[in-house]
């Protein structure tokens, strides 16, 4: 059976069903914005929330007096509502549909004795927060994207409301017609950027590290070669020649070429114990990971529809460190600060004088 989405707004005297009176209601057929309906309700008791009579913009004499009878209206509107829907089956739909349907439902069946919306209705809300994955927060119509915004100003007239929300509907459902793929909450945008975050801090402490075992690497490797080739000529010195050019007797003269070898030597034990070169590769590697990840990252960020398969695809690669090391525990909290100072320089470059140079990282102990 084919559905016909029909958008509901009232306005209340407070919210006890059963107590507080419903004194207006407004719909519009979601599909068909112009085929409308609205009425004023006159109170069924006298109670009344000062704060909710207060948003209506009326108070309960007003609605005593322009109201019809509740039987008369919930009678026209249960007409109006098969009219609309044809064959079709009649869906309520509402913003904070829970509120409104539960006024409805009970002055449709005090008055009527069915509802023809039956037991359930479509919460926008509840749809956005589906389609973008977003905390029941964030689906406040003030945190709603621009692009699920309706024209419609929100009045508390419950027509006009009722025409503002069947619009956010449409837009929503126009979407998902038309990209086929979930939005993104801000939330999870919150994630992605934190990850880059981690990411650009991660790439940035291995690439000090990596530089710093490649100048040892570099340092050793060219210490050792030198010394090595040194002992090469050294050891064609004849001891003559030796006393004349360097002024040391045989005795001393071996000492020195012992010595030359013992560093040699040392050097090279060095680098094969400490393997700095190894180190470098392998922090060359991070490097090379975490960039990726962070441009991955971005990349996502900078689109407009985040799909659930690239999310989990990037992060996948991201959290994949198996062959990659880890930062040494001593460095962590230098390297983390280090990172921080330069973003904070580039900001003060780029002529943001409300950056602060982070305290050394010692301050935080």
């Amino acid at each position: 059976m084919t559905e016909c989405y029909i958008s509901v707004d009232i306005e209340t005297a407070g919210p006890i069903v059963g107590r507080h009176s419903m004194l207006a209601i407004g719909a519009c057929a979601v599909d068909s914005r112009t085929r409308r309906f609205s009425a004023k309700l006159r109170p069924i008791s006298a109670e009344g929330v000062p704060e909710a009579l207060e948003v209506v913009g009326q108070d309960l004499a007003y609605f005593e007096r322009e109201g019809c009878s509740p039987d008369q209206v919930m009678r026209e509107f249960g007409r109006w509502i098969k009219d609309s829907a044809g064959s079709s089956k009649p869906v309520f739909v509402g913003f904070n549909a829970s509120f409104d349907w539960a006024f409805v439902n009970w002055y449709f069946l005090t008055y009527v004795g069915e509802n023809p919306f039956g037991i359930g209705a479509l919460d926008v809300k509840a749809y956005y927060a589906g389609l973008s994955g977003s905390n029941w927060d964030e689906t406040r119509s003030s945190q709603l994207p621009e692009e699920f915004r309706p024209a419609h100003r929100h009045t508390h007239n419950a027509l006009d409301d009722a025409v503002e929300q069947a619009e956010m509907f449409t837009r929503m459902r126009d979407h998902v017609a038309r990209k086929g793929t979930r939005l993104r909450s801000n939330g999870v945008r919150r994630g992605l950027e934190k990850r880059e975050n981690a990411a650009n801090l991660q790439a940035t402490q291995h690439a000090w590290l990596r530089d710093y075992f490649g100048v040892w690497n570099a340092v050793l490797t060219i210490a050792a070669l030198l010394l090595t080739a040194s002992l090469l000529p050294l050891s064609l010195v004849s001891d003559d020649l030796a006393r004349q050019a360097f002024r040391l007797g045989p005795l001393s003269f071996r000492l020195m070429n012992a010595i030359i070898a013992f560093f040699a030597f040392s050097f090279v034990l060095i680098q094969l114990v400490w393997k700095p070169g190894t180190k470098y590769s392998a922090h060359a590697n991070a490097v090379n990971h975490f960039t990726r990840a962070k441009f991955g990252f971005r990349t996502l960020l900078e689109r407009d529809d985040i799909l659930d398969n690239d999310v989990a695809l990037v992060e996948a690669k991201y959290l994949d460190i198996r062959d990659l090391p880890s930062i040494p525990e001593k460095w962590f909290l230098p390297l983390k600060q280090w990172h921080e100072k330069k973003i904070c320089l580039s900001r003060l470059l780029s002529g943001d004088s409300n950056t602060r140079v982070p305290r050394p990282w010692w301050w935080l102990r």
